[in-house]
């Protein structure tokens, strides 16, 4: 047996808690009258493995391991066959789930875990009936707060701003609230987050503050028609910024449900993916961002802007308007100044990772935005498969880098919080200036 479900029936007077041991079994216990909740296990030695024997007396041990693979790892070179077949694990927070009918077996797990557990919830379970007998957290982890404080609003900020940040602010609260107990990994990421949305806000005063002191020019009889371009795009960077506020608001709600979904306590925090309901997926986003991570630390190792700024102007560059076979490239390779030297010049300057929040989206699938970063649902139960692999999120981490490469060679003198919008104004000049060129050949060929 390599796997089963784990079904929970909520009831008026009490809870049941059941095991099926495939999809046709499971079908059977679910009835749609009742409130459930549900989720896959899979089984640390399949060929060890004993369905739990919820029926009689039993303990089910829920742990929820800061080092949730190094444990799992543990469990299965575990030289007592009996416990391996015991031991089963989950895509949730308590990902390494123990039934045994000695609960003793249970409190030397929790103690002789390498590293920190963050949760460990026991239940006794007779005839399916559950009695919750303990819910133990480990101490939150410290952070320093002004890390973590999102910028403040002003009196003269307008409401939809204000409205807009104090329901960021709120969400980024819950985050690093359960962070800092059940997932310090994230903590990073909050923090890069924090400083990104200061920085669009600060954009954002900045822009409006340029068009307030227009509006007495456009108010007046004659208006100049540059004046109202300069209006109009200052307004659109205005709109594009705010929208980026809007965006991170909304991925702030799936980020929060689906990672803490199943923190314990494990009957107060139901996941809203439905078919992990009762442990959630908390373990699969860890999973999401350890191979995210591993890809930033890449990019942010080479700081893109400086090597832009500092390297390209150095290094002899292509003839790209030549046919690429004539392309020699010992002229690079035969440089005094070699690439990998530029790289190790710019190894020095320190650079924030993108505040990527990560989510697993049926309906956005393997999908990069400035602020998030969604696999496939598909990807939970088929992440084995070459069509839902994990490795397609390498693809989409890409977008994020070649963005920031656009923005620094088309930008390169811009600041960090308002790059996409530099970005955006440069480029719409450089449209313009191809949409004259070609109109220029065109006379020209008449």
């Amino acid at each position: 047996m390599d796997s089963g479900y784990l079904i929970l029936k909520r009831g008026q007077s009490n809870d049941s808690l059941f095991f099926a041991r495939d999809e046709s079994e499971r079908d059977a216990k679910v009835d749609v009258q009742t409130d459930y909740r549900i989720s896959p296990i899979f089984a640390v030695d399949p060929d060890a493995a004993q369905a739990p024997e919820l029926a009689a007396t039993a303990h089910v041990g829920f742990f929820a391991f800061e080092r949730a693979f190094t444990e799992i790892a543990r469990a299965k070179e575990n030289s007592d066959k009996s416990l391996r077949g015991h031991c089963w694990f989950s895509y949730g927070l308590a990902s390494f789930i123990v039934f045994t009918s000695d609960s003793d077996q249970l409190l030397k797990i929790r103690d002789n875990a390498i590293g920190t557990v963050r949760s460990f919830e026991h239940w006794a379970i007779r005839d399916h009936s559950i009695d919750v007998r303990a819910v133990e957290l480990s101490p939150p982890v410290e952070v320093n707060v002004e890390e973590f404080t999102l910028i403040g609003m002003r009196s003269t900020d307008d409401f939809d701003l204000r409205h807009l940040v104090d329901e960021i602010r709120n969400g980024v609260n819950a985050l690093t609230e359960h962070s800092v107990q059940h997932a310090p990994h994230y903590l990073d990421v909050i923090k890069n987050l924090i400083f990104a949305i200061n920085g669009r806000v600060a954009h954002i005063r900045t822009l409006k503050a340029e068009l307030d002191e227009m509006r007495p020019t456009v108010a007046t009889q004659t208006i100049e028609v540059a004046t109202l371009e300069t209006v109009e795009r200052l307004q659109k960077r205005i709109n594009a910024a705010t929208d980026h506020l809007v965006q991170i608001n909304s991925i702030l709600a799936y980020a929060l449900s689906q990672t803490f979904g199943g923190a314990a306590p494990l009957l107060e925090n139901r996941c809203f993916v439905h078919s992990h309901s009762l442990l959630g997926i908390g373990t699969a986003i860890a999973s999401l961002h350890a191979f995210t991570r591993k890809v930033d630390d890449v990019f942010t190792d080479i700081p893109v802007h400086s090597a832009v700024r500092d390297c390209f102007r150095i290094a002899k560059p292509l003839n790209v308007f030549r046919s690429l076979a004539d392309v020699d490239l010992s002229e690079w390779k035969g440089q005094k100044q070699q690439t990998d030297l530029l790289i190790e010049r710019a190894k020095s300057e320190e650079q924030t990772a993108r505040p990527h929040l990560l989510f697993f989206s049926g309906r956005l699938g393997f999908h990069e935005a400035a602020y998030s970063l969604s696999a496939a649902l598909q990807a939970l139960p088929a992440a084995d498969t070459a069509r839902w692999s994990l490795m397609t999120l390498s693809h989409e981490l890409m977008h994020a880098h070649v963005r920031q490469l656009f923005e620094s060679i088309l930008a390169p003198d811009i600041e960090v919080e308002s790059g996409n919008a530099a970005f955006v104004e440069t480029f719409r000049k450089y449209k313009q200036f191809l949409a004259g060129s070609m109109a220029h050949l065109k006379k020209s060929a008449t």
